[in-house]
């Protein structure tokens, strides 16, 4: 289910890229171009839209601030509008390395002959930064003065629209720009053109629109300013209230620069520092959002860097002029924009890894936003025609918000309404729930009693124990101090070396029991060190089976081994073991066959593939014709000091540790020992180790 959200998610991030990015290559097929100064849409190009762009080759006079009627004193060259001067190279005998300087613009529109005498408009965006405008060789207006120098120029930069009637089919548009103060120069977005119905039309959705995003930012930064001031533990509505402040306020003064058309007394250079401080204190919002959203997946210094950023950033926009800190605006995005946008998109890709709550909306609505500030960053730089999307990807971003805010809203109602529903089932049901509750602790009681009884059994067994190692210490020892006490009385001589042996083997037979006491207790209490190795699970089966085949001839036993063939795809098994102590409870397996096996018998060694808990294992068993274990003595084989019947009648002389050490070392193994057995037909030992395949690929 996770995963099929994810995709969900990549699948928007996709389409938000396609519709970002691919709509602007449409828009430069769908109109006609200029080509050599002159624009044909005398063959009905304008008859669905009323209305086209100027987009083309127009015809420019560089360094030259010329008035309709007077081209004769220079020769024009060609260049592309939309676009800024610096991009243009050469221009005639001159050159415009940056983009300051002046320069006269000219097109001519070719209309059918029918439109004489209808009112057009034509719609001026943003000019760098000054401009005059003659149509039909009539001045018509402009924005700001426009000069031969910086101390000539005044700056203005509000979209207007400008009506005119037609004097014949063709229209002449003249543009005479300036710029000295900025990093952009020249016409550097499309002009519209086109009746004065549709024209109006554009510019008043344009403003409609912007208006419409404008305002919805501007609550939505309110209303989360307003939840945080009720709820100040939760530092996120903070932030992203100011990033929509922030938003807003620069939206005001870029597109149709509402600010400045509302309020035109405000300077060109103002705007600009607003523009760009505001932009900076967004990014900070967001990082800080971000991090309030998930603090376990952030750092604090993060925060601390983009706070000391931002200050500087803005302390240099308050303090340079224009000249400076536009030409560096790529910088300025390198300074602050990326590496928000990638720090931001860590956080959050963190939290879904993680799974926190609400982590895939976020990343929805910050994958439109983070486009969105990436296709404007591409406009501001001249690599795509149209921007000034951020708001909407921000308004994106405010669904997800309002829908995650909703969401931790109705849990809250939820958690709410299960907690009134337990509260009034506590109160319905309390009497019954202190009967259960008696009953309960009636019940622990009477596992207490119970555990007392467990504790007795074990003390029991322990005082059984203690008495088991005193008897199996106390024979052999009675025994050395007969011998001994003869020998001291003279009854038997010193020299006897019967009695001696005798005597030395009673104190290996103690040393033995001593031994597997001590062993036997370190696997108990997992103090017992492995020397564990990965081998070769047939090679190293094999080795073993061989190093005891011939061991029972003395005996008179027959010693058969059947090697191991691995079910299923030929491959190479891996065990992970302690050799030794692994050949130690299989020496144990043929040492107790050899014993309880007649002169004569069998035993055989043979494997199986089987599985354990799931996965592969090999069984290692060994099988005897001896005189068997009754089956009421099978459970308790394995226990310490257990010898059964036969042994205890004399057929054995060990002490019943040798099988409880084995079992302890296959169970540190993860392995599984046990046995079968009838009866004089004999016994089968057995115990299971886990495989693993060899991952180097061997056959």
């Amino acid at each position: 289910m996770y995963r099929k959200k994810l995709m969900i998610v990549i699948f928007i991030v996709l389409v938000g890229m396609f519709m970002l990015t691919v709509p602007a290559s449409f828009a430069a097929n769908a109109v006609p171009q200029a080509k050599q100064g002159i624009l044909d849409v005398s063959g009905g190009e304008l008859a669905e839209r009323q209305w086209t762009t100027l987009d083309g080759e127009w015809a420019l006079y560089w360094g030259q601030l010329l008035e309709p009627g007077e081209w004769g004193r220079a020769a024009p060259v060609f260049v592309t509008v939309p676009d800024v001067w610096k991009n243009y190279g050469v221009l005639g005998e001159e050159t415009a390395p940056t983009n300051r300087g002046y320069a006269t613009y000219r097109l001519d529109v070719v209309l059918p002959p029918e439109e004489a005498g209808r009112t057009y408009a034509i719609y001026v965006p943003s000019v760098a930064t000054a401009y005059k405008l003659w149509i039909d060789g009539e001045y018509i207006g402009g924005n700001g003065l426009v000069g031969t120098s910086r101390e000539d120029m005044v700056p203005k930069n509000v979209p207007k629209v400008y009506y005119f009637t037609l004097k014949d089919s063709t229209v002449e548009v003249v543009l005479q720009v300036s710029n000295f103060i900025q990093r952009k120069g020249g016409l550097w977005e499309s002009i519209r053109f086109g009746t004065s119905e549709a024209i109006t039309w554009e510019r008043n959705k344009t403003v409609i629109v912007e208006m419409a995003v404008l305002g919805t930012i501007g609550f939505m930064g309110i209303y989360h300013l307003g939840l945080y001031a009720y709820r100040r533990n939760d530092r996120s509505p903070l932030y992203f209230g100011g990033l929509c402040l922030a938003v807003s306020i620069r939206v005001l003064f870029l597109g149709e620069t509402l600010a400045v058309y509302l309020f035109p007394g405000i300077p060109w250079e103002a705007a600009a520092k607003v523009e760009y401080i505001s932009g900076a204190i967004g990014f900070t919002c967001l990082l800080h959002f971000a991090c309030a959203q998930y603090p376990q997946e952030s750092h604090r210094f993060a925060k601390r860097i983009s706070v000391a950023v931002t200050s500087v950033d803005s302390l240099i926009v308050l303090a340079a002029p224009a000249s400076f800190y536009t030409e560096y605006f790529i910088v300025h995005i390198l300074w602050i924009a990326l590496p928000t946008v990638i720090y931001v998109s860590y956080v959050y890709i963190r939290a879904a890894v993680r799974r926190r709550p609400g982590s895939l909306h976020n990343i929805i609505g910050f994958a439109a936003l983070g486009i969105a500030i990436g296709h404007d960053a591409l406009f501001y730089l001249q690599q795509l025609s149209y921007g000034n999307v951020v708001p909407f990807g921000l308004v994106a971003a405010l669904f997800t918000q309002s829908f995650n805010l909703a969401n931790r809203f109705l849990e809250a109602y939820r958690e709410t309404e299960h907690l009134a529903g337990r509260l009034k089932l506590l109160n319905e049901t309390l009497e019954e729930r202190v009967e259960r509750r008696t009953l309960a602790l009636q019940d622990a009681n009477a596992r207490l009693a119970e555990r007392n009884e467990a504790l007795k059994a074990m003390e029991q067994s322990r005082r059984q124990l203690l008495s088991t190692i005193s008897h199996e210490l106390g024979t052999p020892l009675t025994s050395i101090q007969g011998y001994v006490k003869l020998m001291l009385d003279g009854v038997i001589s010193e020299k006897d070396d019967r009695v001696l042996k005798l005597i030395y083997d009673k104190t290996l037979y103690l040393d033995r029991i001593i031994h597997d006491l001590f062993e036997l207790s370190k696997l108990e209490a997992k103090a017992m060190q492995f020397d564990m190795r990965q081998v070769s699970a047939a090679e190293f089966l094999r080795q073993l089976s061989e190093s005891y085949r011939w061991s029972g001839e003395e005996a008179g036993i027959q010693i058969t081994v059947e090697h191991w063939r691995p079910s299923g795809p030929e491959r190479e098994w891996l065990l992970t073991v302690d050799p030794v102590r692994i050949e130690q409870v299989f020496a144990n397996f043929i040492s107790n066959a050899k014993k309880f096996t007649p002169s004569g018998g069998n035993i055989r060694i043979h494997f199986d593939t089987v599985s354990l808990g799931g996965s592969p294992a090999v069984k290692v068993m060994v099988a005897d014709t001896g005189i068997g274990i009754p089956q009421e003595e099978l459970p308790r084989v394995f226990d310490r000091f257990y010898k059964g019947k036969e042994s205890a009648a004399g057929r054995s002389d060990g002490a019943g540790l040798g099988l409880a050490i084995a079992k302890e070392i296959i169970e540190q193994h993860h392995g599984i020992i046990g046995i079968d057995s009838v009866p004089a037909r004999g016994s089968e030992f057995y115990f299971t180790l886990p495989l693993k395949a060899d991952s180097s690929g061997g056959a």
